[in-house]
């Protein structure tokens, strides 16, 4: 995993992991970080005081991964499996929830009380009562091949990428109404300004953001090769984007401009969210 200070916008180091990073949450209090390692099954658990790596055990192929607002479970959609790792960080016990096919995006909603994740092969998005654990309803018909997914800070809206129909849908939290709204060419990570006034959303195939105002009004920029993680910053002056192809990160500020491009690793890829908040400790 590469580290960047987003304070100068340079890399700051690596840190290890037991496997292929995919999907990436960051706590709260910003004491830890989960990373997913889709070949061997595993969770790495970052201490980002002590730079210390562990890793929990979870199901087939995970992929996307979220952290409840308290901190206490960990959401991992195990993309092979047709099943959600539930990680309680207290224990790191873990429990299996079943879901739709080819479970892919995670994200919890602000209140914490709902967990919801997109089946990429089920065109559905299964939500999930984090009191219990247990299925509170599946979204059908979201889309072809849902992938990505977030939700605004007031918990009102979702926003869901459709690889293969080429859109966002856009999902009231209450009446479920969906509206689709085109974007690029096969776009997978999603992420929301913290002020909820812009969504972005990384068009892998045409290696552009899509940017989608209140309105849904979308303005278009180019990145690099291939992005496919896109995350905003905690103050939403900067968006940063993952290019799996051309190994960088770009960019983004807020007049939707490219401004600047950071070297990293092989194929990054950073799917959620992958900056760390206030208070910036250091690993």
């Amino acid at each position: 995993m590469s580290l960047i200070n987003t304070s100068t916008n340079q890399p700051a180091g690596t840190i290890n992991l037991s496997g292929r990073g995919y999907g990436v949450a960051v706590n709260s209090n910003s004491t830890r970080v989960y990373v997913t390692n889709q070949p061997n099954m595993t969770v790495s658990v970052i201490n980002t005081t002590t730079g210390d790596v562990g890793t929990v055990t979870v199901g087939t192929g995970p992929f996307g991964v979220a952290v409840t607002p308290d901190g206490t479970q960990v959401y991992v959609a195990n993309q092979r499996g047709s099943s959600v790792s539930v990680i309680n960080t207290g224990t790191t016990g873990v429990k299996t929830v079943p879901v739709g096919s080819g479970p892919t995006g995670v994200a919890v909603n602000p209140a914490g009380t709902l967990a919801y994740v997109t089946n990429q092969l089920s065109d559905s998005v299964t939500v999930i009562k984090t009191s219990t654990n247990e299925i509170d309803r599946t979204l059908a018909n979201v889309g072809d091949q849902p992938f990505g997914i977030a939700v605004n800070p007031a918990g009102t809206n979702l926003y869901v990428t459709n690889f293969a129909s080429n859109t966002l849908a856009v999902i009231d939290t209450t009446t479920f109404a969906l509206t689709p709204v085109p974007v690029g060419i096969h776009p997978l990570g999603v992420a929301v300004r913290p002020d909820g006034a812009r969504v972005y959303v990384a068009n892998t195939q045409d290696g552009t953001v899509s940017i989608i105002n209140t309105s849904n009004e979308v303005h278009t920029v180019m990145v690099g090769s291939q992005p496919f993680g896109v995350c905003s910053d905690p103050t939403g002056a900067r968006v940063y984007v993952a290019n799996s192809g051309s190994n960088n990160v770009s960019v983004i500020n807020t007049a939707n401009e490219a401004v600047s491009t950071i070297n990293v690793g092989n194929m990054p890829v950073a799917f959620g969210q992958f900056i760390i908040p206030p208070p910036f400790p250091s690993p």
